[in-house]
């Protein structure tokens, strides 16, 4: 087979896994599957990149689910539509549906000027990048975020999930990491931010950071220990936590009264069997206490033993937890 060829058939392989890992249902079988996939050739790891790159341009235009559907139609078709009509059947999939009367800028195959770069990692996997102004950024698994080139300013966008940060002293040139509408600016420090579904986090574990949240129309500055939590409640800064909101970095998640939705939602993010809960009532219980990160059948003895939930099926796949 030709390079060309090669490559061909990678982008076609990639299109194809893209579409796949964003149908409505994805189960552990597809996530392994892909991981195996992506690991084994390095023509594979450009081709998603590939990717990425373009759907982190479509990022640009706002989260819009159906955008990311005709997306994923699109990609669905493999490589030739995907090389044919990339940058025109995604601009035009935009403005069919958010009406962006606009030009769309899409990665181009030229690399003569910066471009944006997007990285993710998939479910049990974790990422270390080394960033082009020297900072340090730690992609905790089911994790995706936007590079901009350094600028005026160095800009990172969390799209999904968390990251850990250690930043590169650099006064002149502010280090922003947002998260939707929310930003948090650093001159050289360390921490790391997390974003889910009404709800952001973040713990500062060395120097001072800035964070602005438009929806409570306020800035709070951050010192060295503390953490910020911003929900349905306000924010709320909380003395002396950062450290153990940090511990996914070295393999533990610490939980102190959060309800058990949350709490099943993190386990997930590291493990390929899932856990389940079987009652949506179960998710509001408040859960206190250290896990390791692969300690699924740790939090469901912890569970029982409380008398909170009891295993209902406990497989290759999932743990099943229902009420007592």
């Amino acid at each position: 087979m030709t390079r060309e060829a090669a490559t061909a058939h990678a982008e076609d392989e990639a299109a194809r896994w893209y579409a796949r890992l964003n149908a409505d249902a994805v189960s552990p079988t597809d996530q392994e599957e892909f991981e195996h996939w992506l690991a084994a050739q390095a023509e594979h790891r450009r081709a998603w990149q590939r990717i990425l790159d373009t759907v982190g341009a479509v990022d640009r235009t706002g989260d819009d689910p159906a955008v990311r559907a005709m997306v994923a139609e699109g990609l669905s078709g493999g490589a030739t539509r995907w090389r044919r009509g990339r940058a025109m059947a995604i601009a035009a999939s935009i403005a069919l549906v958010v009406g962006v009367a606009a030009v769309i800028e899409v990665p181009s195959w030229r690399h003569d000027r910066p471009q944006d770069q997007v990285f993710a990692t998939t479910f049990s996997k974790s990422q270390v990048v080394t960033l082009a102004d020297g900072s340090r950024m730690t992609l905790d698994a089911g994790s995706r975020v936007r590079v901009s080139p350094p600028g005026d300013t160095r800009r990172v966008a969390l799209l999904d999930g968390r990251a850990f940060f250690k930043v590169a002293k650099d006064p002149a040139h502010p280090f922003i990491v947002s998260a939707g509408n929310n930003s948090v600016t650093a001159l050289g420090t360390a921490f790391s931010v997390e974003t889910a579904p009404a709800r952001l986090s973040v713990a500062l574990v060395e120097g001072t950071v800035r964070v602005a949240t438009p929806a409570d129309h306020r800035t709070t500055v951050l010192h060295a220990g503390n953490m910020l939590v911003m929900d349905t409640t306000g924010v709320h800064v909380l003395p002396g936590k950062a450290a153990a909101d940090a511990s996914w970095l070295h393999g533990e998640l610490t939980f102190d009264e959060m309800p058990l939705a949350q709490v099943v939602a993190e386990m997930n993010r590291y493990s390929r069997r899932r856990i389940v809960l079987s009652d949506p009532a179960l998710g509001d219980t408040k859960f206190s206490g250290v896990l390791q990160t692969d300690g699924a059948d740790a939090l469901a003895d912890a569970l029982e033993g409380y008398r909170v939930a009891r295993v209902t099926q406990n497989d290759a796949q999932k743990i099943v937890l229902s009420p007592y």
